[in-house]
């Protein structure tokens, strides 16, 4: 398992890691998890099953335990959520970052924030072929990931114009709607975020892919500019 080994490695020797402060910081933690938190509120409802991938300190994910009748929460390591207090409608599951060890058809909703960049290419198309049948008809995935043409979003901003860190791959919106069509997906929504101000509504995506189309042709400075409102993607796939 080598995400979860290069994982494990990771936050037990970088203690100023980002999630490795947010749990000694918990007022940052509740302002992070009230943010995600406000962009699912629409999407769940008490009859639903949801699951988190990359769940971290798993503070949204128990949050949400609240609001729906069950709750897996994935991860590559536990070091972040160890201690952690689960409820009795959740499950945490330890996995090799690809496998998605639930039952087909079996869930409404599945969310992960800051993941899929993480993948190997190959790793997070079959990642996203195990969510896929993980969910059932009607269900949703809302995927948030950097944009690409606003990238690299990683350490190799300072030196290249490539992901060469922690950031295997990074995406547009085109480049989620292929990955997404091949492994069976037909519908797709975006929600619109700029400078904090998010609309919770998600819209057609045809307007978001005209314009990544138009500021992909500009030079790498102009393209970052204007992939700015852009930057967090928040991709929906709907299984119909």
């Amino acid at each position: 398992m080598l995400y979860t080994a290069v994982y494990n490695e990771l936050f037990s020797l970088v203690p100023d890691h980002p999630q490795n402060v947010m749990k000694t910081s918990p007022r940052r933690a509740d302002d992070e998890t009230s943010r995600q938190f406000s962009i699912l509120r629409s999407f769940i409802n008490p009859n639903m099953t949801y699951l988190e991938i990359g769940a971290g300190d798993c503070s949204l994910a128990v949050q949400i335990a609240n609001e729906v009748k069950r709750v897996y929460a994935l991860e590559v390591s536990d070091e972040i959520a160890r201690g952690v207090e689960f409820p009795c409608n959740f499950t945490l599951l330890l996995t090799d970052g690809v496998e998605i060890p639930v039952p087909p058809g079996s869930v409404d909703i599945v969310y992960s924030n800051q993941l899929m960049e993480h993948l190997h290419a190959d790793d997070a198309f079959e990642q996203l072929s195990q969510v896929f049948r993980a969910l059932r008809p009607g269900g949703v995935y809302l995927c948030i990931t950097p944009n690409r043409l606003g990238g690299p979003h990683d350490i190799s901003q300072y030196f290249d114009s490539t992901p060469r860190g922690f950031h295997l791959r990074e995406y547009s919106n085109a480049d989620l709607v292929k990955i997404f069509t091949a492994v069976g997906f037909r519908r797709f929504r975006f929600i619109l975020n700029y400078k904090g101000l998010v609309l919770y509504a998600p819209i057609p995506l045809w307007p978001v892919l005209m314009y990544e189309k138009a500021i992909a042709r500009l030079p790498s400075r102009l393209r970052k500019l204007f992939a700015y409102p852009l930057i967090g993607v928040k991709f929906i796939g709907y299984k119909v």
